[in-house]
Order: C-alpha cells, then sequence, then structure tokens
C-alpha cells in the first residue's frame, strides 16, 4: 500500500512539474519580441556649468523632447551635453569638433557658432540668441538656426498696422525706458524702420509730459513703445491727454494692465503680443506644442520662453529627419548618415522654399516665422508627439 502511494505522490509530482513546463513553453510562444530601439545621439552644446536659468530650462525642455521622441520613434535617442565652459577645459569649437569626431549625429546649440570648425559637416541647430539674420545669412549648408529674431517680431506688428490703416506710414517716433535699445546694435536690426523716417527717444517717469509734447510736435504716423508695463502705461496715459488720435503700437510684457486701463489709453492703441507668453493659459489642451505649454507652466508657473519653445523644435525636428533618413548609425557610416539627416531636413517644405532666395549659393537658411500671433510654424512643431497628447 506504502509502494502505491509513493508511486501516486511521484505521479502528481511528475504531473505537477508538466504542467507549469507546459505552461512555460505556452507562454514562450505567444510573447511578443522586445524591441530593442538602435540609439541615436544627438549633441547638446550650453554653458550649463553658468547657472544661467533659461540655458537650464532650454536643456529640461531638450530631455522632455527626447523623452517623447523615444516614445513615438523606433529609434532612441540620447542627448550627449557639451559644457564649453565647465571647468575651463574646453571651447565651443573644441566641442563641437570633438562631436564631430564621435558618433553624434546631430548637434543642437544655444552658443553662436561662428568660427566652429564646419569642416566636419555636422547638423547644427542653432537656438537662442538674438541675431542680426541680414548680416549673417552666407552661412554653412549645414547650420540651420531656430531663435528669436527682432526684426521679425517688430516688422510683423508694423506691417499688420500698415494692412490695417493704410501703406502710409512714412515716419515714426520710437520710445524706450532702455538706453540698450536706442542703440544701433538693435535699431539698424529692424528691416521695417529702414524705410521709415524715425526719431528716438529716451522715457523717464520725470520727462514723461514733456516727452509726449516733443512727439506731438514731431508728428509721426505711429509711435512705437518698447519699455516696461509701468513706463508704458504711464506715457501712454499722458498721451492720451495730450495726442489721443495719435496711432500708437506697443511691445510689452503682458496684456493684463492693459485691458484693465484700456479706458485711459489713446483710442488707437495697438497691443503686439508679447514674445514669450503668446500662448497664453491652455486648459483643455488639443496637441502636443499646448500640452508641453501647459506641463511647463504648471511646474515653474510661468509661461515657456521662446528659447525654450526652439529649443524642444531643435530635437523635434532632428526625431524626425533622422527617423526618416534611413541611417545605419555605425562608425563606418557616419559621415554618409549626416549627409542623409541634412538632406531629409532641407527636404522640409519651410527650408526647401527659402534655399533659393536667402543667399547667393542658395544653400542657406533660418526657420521662417509664420504666424504673426503664435510665433510657430503650424504643421512643423512637435512632430516627434504626432500631433497627439503623450
Amino acid at each position: 500500500m506504502a509502494k502505491i502511494t509513493q508511486k501516486v505522490k511521484i505521479l502528481v509530482l511528475l504531473l505537477v512539474v508538466g504542467a507549469v513546463l507546459a505552461v512555460i513553453y505556452l507562454n514562450s510562444q505567444n510573447k511578443l519580441p522586445v524591441e530593442i530601439k538602435e540609439t541615436v545621439k544627438i549633441g547638446f552644446v550650453a554653458d550649463l556649468s553658468a547657472g544661467d536659468r533659461l540655458t537650464r530650462n532650454a536643456f529640461e525642455t531638450a530631455k522632455i523632447a527626447v523623452e517623447d521622441a523615444n516614445k513615438v520613434y523606433s529609434k532612441k535617442f540620447k542627448l550627449v551635453v557639451y559644457d564649453p565652459k565647465k571647468n575651463n577645459k574646453t571651447s565651443i569649437a573644441k566641442a563641437y569638433k570633438s562631436a564631430g569626431s564621435g558618433d553624434v549625429m546631430a548637434i543642437i546649440t544655444l552658443l553662436d557658432p561662428k568660427g566652429l570648425p564646419l569642416e566636419k559637416k555636422l547638423p547644427t541647430i542653432y537656438v537662442g540668441g538674438l541675431k542680426d539674420e541680414d548680416a549673417e545669412r552666407i552661412r554653412f549648408y549645414w547650420n540651420i538656426r531656430l531663435f528669436f529674431i527682432e526684426s521679425d517680431y517688430v516688422d510683423q506688428h508694423i506691417e499688420a498696422v500698415r494692412l490695417r490703416y493704410g501703406n502710409n506710414l512714412t515716419s515714426a517716433a520710437f520710445v524706450t525706458d532702455n538706453n540698450e535699445w536706442l542703440g544701433e546694435n538693435f535699431t539698424k536690426r529692424i528691416n521695417s524702420l529702414k524705410n521709415i523716417k524715425t526719431n528716438y527717444y529716451l522715457f523717464e517717469p520725470s520727462n514723461a509730459e514733456a516727452l509726449a509734447k516733443n512727439v506731438k510736435e514731431k508728428n509721426p504716423d505711429v509711435v512705437l513703445l518698447i519699455m516696461k508695463d509701468s513706463n508704458a502705461l504711464d506715457f501712454l496715459k499722458i498721451s492720451k491727454k495730450i495726442m489721443n488720435d495719435k496711432l500708437f503700437l506697443g511691445f510689452v510684457t503682458t496684456n493684463v494692465s492693459f485691458l484693465a486701463e484700456q479706458e485711459s489709453l489713446p483710442k488707437r492703441f495697438i497691443l503686439a503680443p508679447p514674445p514669450d507668453d503668446t500662448l497664453g493659459q491652455i486648459d483643455n489642451p488639443t496637441n502636443a506644442f499646448e500640452e508641453l505649454s501647459k506641463k511647463l507652466v504648471f511646474s515653474r508657473r510661468k509661461f515657456p520662453h521662446m528659447l525654450e519653445l526652439n529649443t524642444y523644435d531643435a530635437v523635434s525636428l532632428f526625431a524626425e529627419t533622422i527617423s526618416k533618413s534611413n541611417i545605419g548609425n555605425k562608425a563606418e557610416t557616419v559621415k554618409d548618415d549626416r549627409e542623409k539627416i541634412m538632406k531629409e531636413l532641407w527636404a522640409v517644405q519651410e527650408f526647401n522654399a527659402l534655399k533659393g532666395t536667402l543667399t547667393p549659393n542658395g544653400i542657406t537658411g533660418y526657420f521662417v516665422r509664420t504666424n504673426v500671433n503664435t510665433y510657430h510654424i503650424d504643421n512643423l512643431r512637435f512632430k516627434s508627439a504626432k500631433g497627439k497628447i503623450i
């Protein structure tokens, strides 16, 4: 009897083991293969060690863009940081050369790429800074720039004024509370002012009334204001009493205070949307662009800066073009891979349309701002998210 019981136990044990093995086998047959993504490195050049808040925020936004891209594309993107000022060990040129000598497929730089060793032919997007595009357009084929251009911002609003009030703007008064805005480095970069006779004025609270009378005497077609909100409000309230019929165009930092004081302002005052917070508050985002803005507002209690949005654009644009380029991503093919990336990048409609119009050689360009109110290219921004909220 004991022998029979022992045999039964052994049989039961064998059945259990067999069942377990059968389950394991069946699971292995039904289990989907784990996707192994090929890693593509994108360089990021910035003075992170300098501790600048905007630079750090741009870097954090770049990391968000990489995370978003990795959720969408079949390749895995990785940021490789080059900090030229860290421990005073290198320069932007050395950082760029180091990236070009390695297996980095493209580079995003927050520092001016002028003087870089361009013989490395490394796809580059320069983000940030205020640049005189007219003087810098003869650039290398491999260098595309995404940044805020003063002339773009001012020109498009002056054009809007022309469309609204007729093409009769021949004179202007330029009033600011900052001496830097009166310097030639800024004023000569505003294309629309080159064809308008412009008088420049420095605003000080103590001379507001005298300044308004002086402007009225010159009788300009339009008064341009670039100053702090509080100073702009003071000047406009005085101007309402002295030259209420004059046309004013204000470039300020927020809309709220001006809307609240609307009755105290001249009757023809146009407020240009601020460049840093044109989106405003977004409660129910419908695409990745709005989702990122909401995410940044929630985490920082502040609207995203153009530098951050352009950094996200740069990562997204590279992720999109690299994913389409069918690159080998190997040491022996890196030169050809970079060429494929640039060809794919230049195939983007906005770039391709500009190739023959910007420079004598027809191969240099920059991202054109196509929307007066939002400052972004609608059909390119955040393509890594495929237009969806991730």
